[in-house]
């Protein structure tokens, strides 16, 4: 059986990461190790359970596949999600 292996990596050219857009809490980049395959993804440093919660293992907010080949793709991905979420939140 294979296990993931997270690390935190630091981004060398500093990037700007929007802070969670669903609870608020700064994100960070990670990279995930998987049978040899190495993914990086910005996750929110809140792993606390936000409501409800199936038990699959996973506490944190927020949901999503955000695990990309480069770092530059995970923080792109990860500040276009926020900011869609939050212009949702502002047309209600």
């Amino acid at each position: 059986m294979s296990y993931d292996t997270y690390e935190k990596v630091r981004d060398p050219l500093k990037r700007y990461i929007a802070r969670c857009p669903v609870c608020g809490s700064d994100a960070a980049l990670w990279t995930r190790e998987l049978g040899g395959n190495v993914t990086v993804a910005v996750m929110c440093s809140n792993n606390q359970p936000i409501g409800p919660q199936e038990d699959d293992g996973y506490y944190g907010c927020p949901p999503g596949n955000f695990y990309k080949a480069r770092k530059a793709d995970a923080i792109a991905y990860w500040n276009a999600y926020a900011d869609a979420l939050v212009a949702m939140r502002a047309e209600k």
